[in-house]
C-alpha cells in the first residue's frame, strides 16, 4: 500500500490554502502539525475526496484516487474534526447505522463487540450517546472509523476539547491502532503526536516546511534553544526580542527558554530542543 501526495495546490479564490504539497505516507503514525489555518483540514478533505485540488493529485497504489474513488474509500477510515452523532442512539445502534451507511452488509454483532471493547466502551454500549463525555465521543468516533478495518486512518484534530486524562488515553489508543496501518493525525497541539508519531509533517501557510522523525527535527535546531536566568527587570527585553517557549519563575528570578539563531545573552546556556521548540522555530508559534 502506498499513498503519494503529488504537487497538491488548492486555491479558494485569491487565497492559496495549499501550495505545491508533495508527500509520501507510510505505515505508522504520521503527525500533520500546523497552526490553525495552516492548511491541515484542506489537505485532509482532499485526501478523503471531499475536495478536489486545484492542481496535483493523490495517488493510491499508483492511481489517482479520483479515478478509483469507491475502491479507495473502502480502504479509508475517517474521523472529522467535529464528528456528528445522533444523541438518541446508543453506541451499539450508532455503529450498526454507520456500518449500513458504508454498505457493510456483513458487519455483525461480533465486529461491533470487538470495536466497543477496543475503545473501552463495552459497559456503555446501551447508553444513549447524548450522555457521553467528550472522551467517550472521541473513542466512539475512532470505533466508527475502524468499522471497515481500513488501511488508512485519518484523524482531524481528534483531541479538541478533551481533558488531559482523556487526551493521554486517546493517544495510547491511536498508538495501538497504528500497528498495521497508516494513521494520519492532524493537530495544532504538539503533545498529541510528540511521543507516538513515527514522522512529523510540519505545515506552515500551506507549505510543507519540514518532514522527518521527531528526533531528527529536534537535532536540526540543536544550538538554537537557550535558557537564560533573568531578573524581573531584564525579562521584558527578552520577551520582545526572542521567541519564548517557556518561562518558569523561581522567587524573583525567571528561567526563560527561548529559540534564537545566536546566543541571546552572555549567561545563556544551550539546551536540548523539544518538538514544541521545533514548531516555534519553523512556524513562529506554539500550541500547548
Amino acid at each position: 500500500m502506498s499513498i503519494e501526495i503529488a504537487h497538491i495546490t488548492k486555491d479558494y479564490g485569491k487565497k492559496r490554502a495549499l501550495d505545491d504539497v508533495s508527500l509520501q505516507l507510510e505505515h505508522g503514525v504520521i503527525g500533520l502539525l500546523g497552526a490553525n489555518g495552516a492548511g491541515k483540514s484542506t489537505l485532509i478533505h482532499i485526501l478523503v475526496t471531499a475536495l478536489a485540488p486545484t492542481r496535483g493529485q493523490v495517488l493510491y497504489n499508483g492511481r489517482d484516487i479520483r479515478d478509483r474513488r469507491s475502491g479507495y474509500l473502502e480502504k479509508l477510515g475517517y474521523m472529522p474534526q467535529s464528528p456528528k452523532f445522533y444523541k438518541n442512539y446508543t453506541a451499539e445502534e450508532f455503529l450498526r447505522y454507520i456500518a449500513a451507511l458504508k454498505g457493510m452488509k456483513h458487519t455483525g454483532k461480533q465486529k461491533i463487540d470487538e470495536l466497543l471493547a477496543f475503545v473501552n466502551l463495552t459497559e456503555s454500549r446501551k447508553t444513549k450517546i447524548g450522555a457521553f463525555s467528550g472522551g467517550m465521543l472521541q473513542r466512539l468516533g475512532i470505533a466508527q472509523a475502524l468499522l471497515n478495518d481500513p488501511e488508512i486512518l485519518i484523524l482531524d484534530e481528534p483531541t479538541a476539547g478533551l481533558d488531559p486524562r482523556e487526551r493521554i488515553r486517546f493517544r495510547n489508543l491511536v498508538s495501538d491502532v497504528s500497528q498495521n496501518r497508516t494513521v494520519l493525525l492532524a493537530t495544532h497541539i504538539v503533545q498529541d503526536i510528540e511521543y507516538i508519531a513515527n514522522r512529523i509533517i510540519l505545515l506552515h501557510e500551506g507549505k510543507v516546511c519540514r518532514s522527518d522523525t521527531p528526533d531528527a527535527l529536534c537535532k536540526e535546531i540543536g544550538g538554537k534553544v537557550w535558557v537564560v536566568i533573568a531578573a524581573g527587570r531584564d525579562l521584558e527585553p527578552l520577551l520582545s526580542q526572542h521567541k519564548i517557549s517557556n518561562i518558569h519563575r523561581e522567587g524573583n528570578i525567571y528561567r526563560v527558554r527561548m529559540v534564537c539563531e545566536e546566543k541571546p545573552h552572555p549567561n545563556a546556556l544551550a539546551v536540548t530542543p523539544t518538538l514544541e521548540e521545533v514548531f516555534l522555530y519553523h512556524a513562529g508559534e506554539v500550541s500547548l
